[in-house]
């Protein structure tokens, strides 16, 4: 399709050439009529348009077509599967009253793509759990502030992924 609009626009481009050395023509010596030189103008301002116009709409489409593409992958992939001990966990204990494997491994959901079930469902408190991860037993303690933020940051970059 591509190369039928590179076509077309040499083609047109020639037209508008002669389209406008017609109207040239008219202007210094008054030899052919305006009115066939004006038609000619018009035609190919007419052109032009039906052609940028069907690029556009051509263009949409292919967008929207890649745009439905990707989305389709978007949801093909994976999910974090939670165990019966996470979602135990999850929906019953504080933080600080489950197990420590338990507590790491629900951290590490915030890096993981959530089916949206889940998502709605346990968020908040995954959120709670990367928090107390990452504030009490975290080799590397950071201050909950910034947990809270960077947690945020890190479920961004897995729905964009």
């Amino acid at each position: 399709m591509e190369s039928f609009f590179e076509i077309a626009a040499v083609i047109l481009s020639l037209y508008t050439i002669v389209a406008i050395c017609l109207l040239m023509s008219y202007v210094f010596f008054k030899k052919p009529r305006l009115k066939i030189a004006l038609t000619h103008f018009l035609t190919v301002c007419v052109l032009l348009a039906v052609m940028i116009g069907s690029y556009v709409v051509i263009g949409e489409r292919r967008n929207a077509a890649e745009a439905a593409q990707k989305q389709a992958e978007r949801d093909a992939r994976p999910t974090a599967n939670l165990t019966a001990d996470m979602t135990h966990a999850l929906s019953a204990q504080q933080p600080s009253d489950a197990d420590p494997v338990v507590v790491a491994a629900i951290a590490d959901l915030a890096s993981q793509r959530l089916s949206t079930k889940d998502k709605e469902q346990y968020l908040p408190a995954i959120k709670a759990y990367f928090i107390y991860y990452h504030a009490n037993l975290a080799p590397k303690k950071q201050p909950e502030i910034i947990l809270g933020t960077e947690f945020d940051s890190q479920r961004r970059t897995v729905e964009l992924r």
